[in-house]
Formats: structure tokens, sequence, C-alpha cells
């Protein structure tokens, strides 16, 4: 967003959203003070949507947005699963090459 522009994304009531700033600061209804570089705001489903606005210069952020899956979540390293037994077993499908192989 250029200098004092404002974005707003309606989303519907029962989703989690979270803006992350990539550069520049950005203000948000509802939030005190402004966001900086490397910086999250994370919405829980109370809302209708997300509103941000460019604060002294331009920003750039994305925004993420989803139902909630309310499962289990085990991470590790690059992986993201259900359970610990899972992402041991995703880490031994990438080392056996299960995954695909980067060649030069």
């Amino acid at each position: 967003l250029d200098k004092g522009a404002e974005l707003t994304v309606p989303l519907p009531k029962s989703y989690n959203a979270f803006v992350h700033v990539v550069s520049g600061r950005v203000g948000m209804f509802g939030l005190k003070g402004s966001l900086g570089n490397a910086q999250m705001a994370w919405f829980e489903r109370d809302g209708e949507g997300v509103h941000v606005r460019a604060v002294g210069g331009p920003a750039r952020f994305i925004i993420g947005a989803g139902e909630p899956l309310n499962e289990p979540v085990a991470q590790s390293g690059p992986f993201v699963m259900n359970t610990r037994e899972e992402c041991r077993q995703a880490w031994a499908d990438y080392r056996s090459g299960k995954m695909g192989r980067v060649t030069r």
C-alpha cells in the first residue's frame, strides 16, 4: 500500500486471520499502535474482516485467513503434521527420496 492507503478484506466470521508485515508500518482496526517489519498480528473469530492502513510510508504485508481446522499440530523443521510420529515419517520419506530429488 502507498502511504496513507487503506485496504479492507471482508472475511466470514468463522475465520481466523493474521497480518505479517514484510516492509514499512501498518495500522489496523482494533490494534493500538502499529506493526513494523517482521511483526505479525493475529485476529480470532470476532470480527468481519481485516482493515489495514499504511502508516508513515509505503507498506508491504501478507494477509492469511481461513477456517480453523481444530486439529492437533506437530511441527519439525519444515514439516507440519498432526502428530510427532507423522513428522518422523515425513523426515524418513524426505531422506529416502519419496518427495523427489533436486538435480542440477
